[in-house]
């Protein structure tokens, strides 16, 4: 076999192993993104009627624009980003979403190796002070650090609480989002065609409102964390997809060369053993 022959047998095999790797890390994120929607549909619904409450509440407490809605100092934002690579633009995004949003004195609490290496090379400033919290975060462990984040706002230390994660949207499309969690915006109470009844409480609404609002700011951290990393899976099985048809492609081009320079190898052996006969 010759020289140029060995080279394209050698890069084919190298391709093809590659598209064994992709199209298995496809399948694995494709499998991990069927089983994770399941997750993030009845969270979404959970939320949707917790913020109900809250805004009936809210109406009955008769606040105008949530709890402090012109929030002002430095914030403390969540960012979430992914442990691994190789899921196309999808931190690339989310990096310019921060950034686009990051004033100077934030503090950035990032989650995930790439987030937190993002924000070293950005030069933003980490929050220091908080508990540990991870992509695999338990509901305990996100109350605890909203517990924490609450008590350094009430300290004085961050006039807002936000996160930068990545909207879900569908199986083709992440989008990149800021969402301010505290203070509360005004929130849209249900709309009903027929006249609205308040329901009849034993504590005042604004009690109520505050009692209610480290679960459900907890559940809407765990709620946000959930989804970020289902749009990873769906970026990943998108880009290793996109890495599979390229590999299909290149495949099909090295048979070809292949093929033409073994055609070509064969064809001067004979021109050389025809000339040899004739001398």
């Amino acid at each position: 076999m010759s020289t140029s022959l060995a080279k394209i047998k050698r890069r084919l095999r190298s391709v093809e192993g590659t598209r064994k790797l992709t199209k298995a890390m496809e399948l694995i994120a494709l499998a991990k993104l069927k089983k994770g929607l399941e997750s993030i549909e009845g969270g979404r619904y959970f939320l949707l009627e917790f913020q109900k409450a809250l805004a009936r509440l809210q109406k009955m407490a008769g606040e105008q624009g949530g709890n402090g809605a012109s929030a002002k100092g430095k914030r403390l934002i969540v960012f979430l980003g992914s442990d691994l690579g190789l899921c196309g633009p999808y931190n690339v995004d989310l990096g310019k979403q921060l950034l686009s949003v990051a004033r100077s004195g934030d503090a950035i609490y990032p989650l995930g190796s790439r987030a937190s290496s993002f924000v070293e090379k950005s030069g933003l400033a980490k929050a220091e002070g908080l508990p540990p919290l991870t992509l695999e975060a338990s509901a305990e462990s996100a109350f605890r650090f909203v517990e924490a984040a609450l008590s350094a706002m009430a300290e004085g230390t961050y006039g807002e609480i936000g996160i930068v994660y990545s909207h879900y949207v569908n199986s083709l499309k992440n989008l990149p989002l800021y969402e301010r969690v505290y203070p509360l915006a005004e929130l849209a109470p249900e709309k009903n065609s027929g006249e609205e009844i308040d329901p009849e409480l034993d504590e005042d609404p604004q009690a109520l409102l505050e009692q209610l609002l480290l679960p459900y700011l907890s559940s809407l951290l765990s709620a946000r964390i959930r989804e970020s990393t289902i749009a990873e899976y769906s970026a990943r099985r998108t880009a290793m997809e996109t890495a599979n048809d390229n590999a299909d492609e290149l495949i099909q081009e090295l048979n070809v060369l292949y093929n033409k320079e073994r055609q070509n190898a064969i064809t001067q052996e004979i021109v050389e053993v025809v000339g040899g006969s004739n001398v």
